[in-house]
């Protein structure tokens, strides 16, 4: 693959896929460099999802405003 096609398709991905898959890359690179285990990398993850507070809408009522 070209360096043109290689930046065309990743202008079609979204933010999110990109961030996804930059972070799934960082990841392996820490597990590949022993800077962690799979295993703690996983508790790492349950640990700060645990952590995040999920941001409730409050749902606006039909004819309110």
């Amino acid at each position: 693959m070209d360096t043109a096609s290689f930046e065309s398709r990743v202008k079609h991905l979204d933010q999110q896929q990109i961030l996804t898959g930059a972070v799934s890359s960082l990841n392996q690179l820490l597990v590949d460099k022993g800077i962690v285990k799979p295993d703690e990398l996983q508790d790492y993850f349950l640990h700060w999802m645990s952590e995040l507070k999920p941001h409730k809408k409050k749902a606006r009522r039909k004819g309110s405003s």
